[in-house]
């Protein structure tokens, strides 16, 4: 089954690693500057009377790994992993943002959300995403994903579920277009992993 981090983090945020330490910036198309590739902290706040506290972590776009299933979606990321790990100028054209809600139990839920941003789908997940080449993409288009957890840090004082949704129009490397629907849901037990929900759709576009 799914590796615990994989639910628990669910993402790489920012970039490629070795694309992380050379200190590149993250140029959007069409914008007139050049952002930090670091995503940016809000600080906490109070998200409601009953003593909730929420972290917010934005950035231009994310890879997010299901190693189990073997996938990763690339979200915004328009720059080719090839090329952002050689150190080739990072253009992204998302806006992702990844939040933390603590409760005063010291439960924390977990909710990440893009914007419609370049999205590519890859199969092979790596744990060196530098390593991934063209040949394993296998969709290219836009789309967006949402991924939500109830117990971050999978305490054991209650169930955890989690799960991913990405939809999208992408067209694969025959030259089809199709529209993209992935969507896994994971109940953890006792230290168990249940799949409550699995799916992975491709259906034709305008045929």
């Amino acid at each position: 089954m799914l590796p615990p981090r994989v639910v628990i983090a669910g993402l790489i945020l920012a970039c490629a690693s070795a694309a992380c330490e050379s200190g590149s910036g993250v140029t959007s198309p069409g914008a007139p500057r050049t952002a930090e590739l670091r995503p940016s902290g809000a600080p906490r706040a109070d998200a409601s009377a009953a003593g909730a506290l929420v972290d917010r972590i934005r950035g231009p776009f994310a890879l997010f790994a299901d190693f189990d299933r073997q996938l990763i979606f690339s979200i915004g990321l328009v720059t080719p992993i090839e090329e952002a790990c050689a150190g080739a100028e990072l253009v992204a054209d998302g806006r992702i943002q990844d939040t933390f809600i603590t409760l005063p139990s010291g439960i924390v839920h977990g909710l990440l959300t893009t914007t419609k941003a370049t999205l590519v789908v890859y199969g092979r997940a790596l744990e060196d995403p530098c390593e991934l080449t063209e040949a394993d993409v296998l969709a290219r288009g836009t789309g967006r994903l949402v991924f939500t957890n109830n117990n971050v840090f999978v305490d054991d004082s209650r169930d955890t579920k989690a799960g991913y949704i990405v939809t999208g129009d992408v067209t694969l490397p025959d030259g089809r277009t199709a529209h993209l629907h992935a969507r896994l849901r994971l109940r953890i037990v006792d230290g168990e992993f249940q799949v409550l929900t699995e799916e992975l759709t491709l259906r034709p576009i305008g045929g």
